[in-house]
């Protein structure tokens, strides 16, 4: 599936015997499995051993000594794949309605009644029951009858996918810009909320400088609604998963309280964004009023009650992404030696769907760049005049208009597949900034570099636990 195109690139490197010596990570046989496995099934998978001096592999040998990989002997067990189940239209979601993490999905599902907030308080995550819903103990997660999953944005798609389909169309250039405002959004949103938020809420330390970080918070949001904002929502005229994704978070910044303590002065697009989705979702009071651990509630009890930032609303037409043909020449943007290129690369040149056009950091910048990706960062895609760009929103793209059995369209094997993905990024960033970047010159080592290695090794022991039980992540073929 596109989950296992998302994770191989990382897991190789984790695999090579210079990176273990100098990070200090054992990888585990069962990645090790997967990774001979891959290769095997994988027709391009050649790419991350030898690209002209710049595969993954190559970039390894060049900054410690020369290693073998793909040295384990493939997986042998029984391929477990993902149960089909009819959705039971009486979900249960875990969270609080102060996490915004969790207010995402709760607004969907307060807004379709498709089920019901079931409050989890901190202590209950890493009980027995709690566990068997998410393995890695953490909020938000969902049960559909017995259909377990986690992580918000994959909660969203499936929650969109089985009980609200107008929030995701089915187009795929459509979905490819939600896809792409949802990734954009996590890459850098979550490093505002937990500079200018999560200490206000006690669930952070501040940063040492807090003017620069609401400096950048602040400027992070001007950038997300220049691209994805030019309608009245994400998109468009009507709102998507990407609204719900963003808005708890957006509603924040527009609190009184976030000015004055972390320094963020809410742009005026995202007031307007704010009071757009309080009139267009019938569920939105939920953000600002129950019961004393709303969002707004919450951040109120640290100050004296605060009014949020308000606006008219957008008063502009509506621009909605264009449709149009796919052309089956795709041009990638990016090098064979970032991971995160390479899960996109490896279904381009698998599919015959395009080709990679190897790009330079000091290309990034350049105008014409910047008409594909405004925010100068690989990879990004251009198929005939449709641009795209985060790792994630790429394979999915890839895979439904080009791919489609990477990413079957089955509700729970799709959410089980984002799942991966998602939960992949949220630890597999860290561990990647910690024991690969480093190696490669892309980032200083961290202090304890031994800790970083044993926590890096434990995510992966926990994410082979959960998602490869069978030969690859959800059953015996692979997956984005």
């Amino acid at each position: 599936s596109i989950a296992d195109y998302k994770v191989a690139p990382f897991f190789l490197a984790m695999e090579h015997p210079g990176l273990q010596e100098a990070t200090k990570v054992k990888c585990p046989e069962r990645i090790m499995q997967f990774n001979k496995d891959f290769a095997d099934a994988c027709k391009s998978s050649g790419m991350l051993l030898s690209a002209g001096g710049w595969a993954v592999k190559e970039m390894m040998d060049s900054k410690t000594k020369p290693g073998e990989v793909l040295t384990g002997k493939g997986f042998e067990g029984a391929a477990q794949a993902v149960d089909d189940a009819a959705p039971t239209g009486k979900c249960e979601l875990y969270g609080l309605t102060g996490s915004m993490n969790v207010m995402g999905p709760a607004l969907v599902v307060a807004a379709t009644g498709c089920g019901e907030l079931k409050p989890t308080m901190l202590d209950a995550l890493k009980t027995d029951d709690y566990l068997k819903v998410n393995p890695f103990g953490q909020m938000p997660a969902l049960k559909d009858g017995d259909y377990c999953l986690a992580e918000s944005g994959a909660l969203l798609r499936y929650l969109a996918e089985s009980y609200a389909p107008d929030l995701y169309p089915e187009d795929a250039q459509k979905r490819g810009f939600i896809d792409w405002a949802i990734d954009r959004f996590v890459s850098v949103g979550t490093t505002d909320a937990r500079t200018c938020i999560y200490p206000i809420l006690g669930y952070a330390a501040a940063p040492e400088d807090q003017e620069a970080a609401g400096k950048k918070c602040t400027k992070n949001m001007e950038e997300f609604a220049a691209v994805f904002l030019k309608g009245k929502f994400i998109g468009g005229d009507v709102l998507s998963i990407a609204d719900y994704k963003v808005a708890p978070f957006f509603y924040c910044y527009g609190h009184e309280v976030v000015k004055e303590k972390s320094k963020v002065e809410c742009p005026e697009r995202i007031v307007q964004f704010n009071k757009d989705f309080a009139d267009a979702c019938k569920s939105s009071s939920i953000i600002h009023s129950c019961e004393g651990t709303s969002v707004k509630e919450v951040l109120d009890a640290k100050t004296s009650p605060g009014e949020v930032k308000a606006a008219s609303g957008f008063t502009g037409a509506a621009e909605a992404v264009s449709s149009s043909d796919k052309t089956g020449k795709c041009e990638l943007y990016g090098l064979t030696g970032s991971m995160n290129v390479m899960g996109p690369a490896l279904v381009v040149a698998a599919t015959g769907c395009g080709e990679l056009k190897p790009t330079m950091l000091d290309a990034l910048k350049t105008d014409d760049y910047l008409k594909v990706n405004p925010f100068g960062q690989m990879p990004a895609l251009k198929d005939g005049d449709y641009c795209l760009a985060e790792s994630g929103a790429l394979l999915r793209y890839l895979a439904e208009s080009y791919a489609p059995d990477l990413y079957p369209e089955d509700a729970q094997k799709r959410g089980f597949i984002d799942w991966a993905i998602d939960r992949f990024v949220s630890v597999g960033t860290t561990d990647a900034r910690t024991c690969i970047y480093p190696i490669l010159g892309y980032a200083a080592a961290p202090e304890d570099q031994e800790a970083a290695g044993k926590k890096c090794t434990k995510n992966m022991e926990e994410f082979a636990a959960v998602f490869l039980k069978g030969k690859f992540i959800g059953g015996g073929v692979l997956s984005i």
